[in-house]
């Protein structure tokens, strides 16, 4: 059920809440994505949310596009990055919240960082699974599909 699936999620984020007040030890946009991402694929659109803006508002970008590490910029400890933002797109469209997708899509560039191809592509992607019939997908995504939901039960 949904409840026995959630509550590893719901302990690892207890543990993230209190690391930083535990052991001072501030944590970064990457120990957050993986676990919102996992609120999002169970279908909990608002705890992944809630998750992600738990983290502050990029201050200063760009993000650098082609693999080389910024500089350390002590005001971008702790913040949201390109990732992050992407969550919150992807979790817009996933429930067909166009205003929500535009948003943070807007955050999102406000804050210096910008989307690529893969991005766009995966957005494109998850919105026509919303709007077209399901007897066009691949055999290849209907097999998976179908391995899933056996693993799941």
């Amino acid at each position: 059920s949904l409840e026995e699936r959630r509550r590893p999620l719901d302990a690892a984020r207890k543990i993230l809440e209190t690391v930083t007040v535990k052991h001072g030890i501030i944590l970064e946009s990457r120990h957050y994505n993986p676990l919102a991402a996992a609120y999002q694929k169970l279908g909990l659109r608002q705890e992944a949310i809630a998750l992600v803006r738990s983290l502050k508002d990029r201050r200063i970008g760009p993000e650098p596009e082609d693999g080389n590490q910024e500089q350390f910029n002590v005001y971008n400890v702790g913040t949201k990055d390109k990732a992050s933002y992407t969550l919150l797109v992807t979790g817009a469209v996933l429930e067909e919240d166009w205003t929500g997708a535009v948003d943070s899509l807007r955050n999102m560039t406000d804050a210096g960082l910008y989307p690529n191809q893969r991005h766009l592509n995966a957005w494109t992607e998850v919105s026509e699974r919303k709007t077209k019939h399901r007897n066009t997908r691949s055999w290849k995504k209907k097999r998976d599909e179908v391995w899933i939901e056996r693993g799941l039960r």
